[in-house]
């Protein structure tokens, strides 16, 4: 079973069960279809967040495909205001996507050990960024 916010998504990432692709490859999928068909919601100038279980070891691992903030986005530069402003163009409010990297770290998630292909712990910085 797949659910998303479009039935033509839903239908591309049970297509790839179907033909005995992973949950991993399935959602990738999904998420590429909705990228095209609903990307006010779900394009690819977003973010993606990873939870992926194993059944075999019952693990879950994370993978964080935030985008960065800016440089300037310090505690400091923000200090003695009591919120980070929700709209406009204030120096550090806004992130890069992450979605892009995400993704493609998420093509290399061995389901049986949680790790990148190289070993690599999806959860750190490097894996995050996309480096």
């Amino acid at each position: 079973m797949v659910a998303s916010p479009h039935a033509a998504a839903s239908d591309a990432g049970a297509e790839v069960l179907r033909a005995g692709g992973s949950a991993v490859d399935a959602a990738l999928a999904t998420a590429s279809t909705l990228g095209v068909l609903y990307p006010h919601m779900c394009g690819i100038g977003g973010d993606a967040f990873w939870l992926v279980y194993d059944a075999a070891t019952r693990k879950v691992s994370y993978l964080d495909g935030g985008g960065r903030a800016a440089r300037s986005a310090t505690l400091e530069r923000f200090s003695g205001q009591a919120e980070i402003p929700f709209r406009g163009l204030v120096p550090a409010t806004l992130t890069t996507s992450g979605a892009v990297a995400g993704h493609a770290n998420g093509i290399t998630i061995d389901p049986r050990s949680g790790k990148l292909a190289g070993g690599a712990d999806p959860r750190s910085d490097g894996a995050a960024a996309g480096c």
